[in-house]
């Protein structure tokens, strides 16, 4: 029986994270965390005004978990394509 993480419900509200919360969820420096999204296997992070850069916590405990659970990088950069589509219809909803 697989247990989903509460932040993965779709009743929930999303919660934006800046760097810092991101590199503590991927355990990883942040020259990786770029490498990662620039190789399609991180979601890359997006802007609402300001210099600071956000990701939904919701993306990232999904990858983190796709990540723990060995899936494959095939797997993994299909997600995060998956990701981004969906935030595409987020953002033009408003």
């Amino acid at each position: 029986m697989s247990r989903k993480h509460p932040y993965l419900s779709p009743m929930r509200k999303r919660r934006l994270i800046c760097l810092p919360e991101t590199l503590n969820y991927l355990c990883v420096c942040r020259g990786t965390l770029y490498r990662l999204i620039k190789t399609g296997r991180f979601t890359p992070p997006f802007s609402l005004g300001s210099r600071k850069r956000y990701w939904y916590l919701d993306e990232v405990i999904e990858l983190v978990s796709a990540r723990a659970t060995n899936s494959s990088e095939d797997f993994i950069a299909g997600l995060v394509k998956k990701q981004l589509a969906n935030r595409e219809v987020i953002t033009d909803a408003h």
